[in-house]
């Protein structure tokens, strides 16, 4: 279970030592383990157990408040060959989203062939972290480890 702690202080006040402290704790609750590549609907903590292959585009993240730790695994995507193969993408239409952390990954696309093909794609996405990532990309043309467009920060 992940906790971060939101609030702590101490009080020291009229000539007395009074020791004060407040400490609340935040429960994000249990990680869900992902050992294949799917769509990310909910918000939440989830993490890998295990390196992954997606054909195409390995994750669509398409909810607020979500955080991918691959704690160092890999994701190896467009492994076809196919064009536009993502590794993470958070995109969704029109709708825009924040809050999406993505940490500890190491993201590949292995095959040459194929064209725009992103490590990490966010549209329309604010707030967000790419933490401590190692991308590689191959291809014709038009592939980038990152693609950050239409107000993502």
């Amino acid at each position: 279970m992940k906790e971060d702690k939101v609030c702590e202080f101490n009080s020291f006040g009229l000539g007395f030592l009074v020791f004060l402290m407040l400490s609340f704790t935040l429960s994000l609750g249990s990680a869900s383990t992902l050992t294949a590549c799917q769509t990310l609907s909910s918000s939440g903590y989830y993490d890998l157990s295990q390196s992954i292959t997606a054909n195409a585009t390995c994750f669509t993240v398409t909810a607020d408040n979500v955080e991918i730790d691959c704690k160092g695994y890999k994701i190896d995507y467009g492994i076809n060959g196919v064009n536009s193969g993502m590794g993470i993408d958070a995109t969704d239409g029109s709708n825009t989203h924040t809050n999406l952390t993505v940490r500890n990954c190491i993201i590949v696309k292995p095959r040459v062939n194929g064209t725009t093909g992103y490590g990490i794609r966010l549209t329309r996405f604010s707030n967000s972290f790419i933490v401590n990532n190692t991308i590689k990309t191959n291809g014709s043309n038009s592939n980038y480890g990152m693609l950050l467009t239409t107000n993502s920060q």
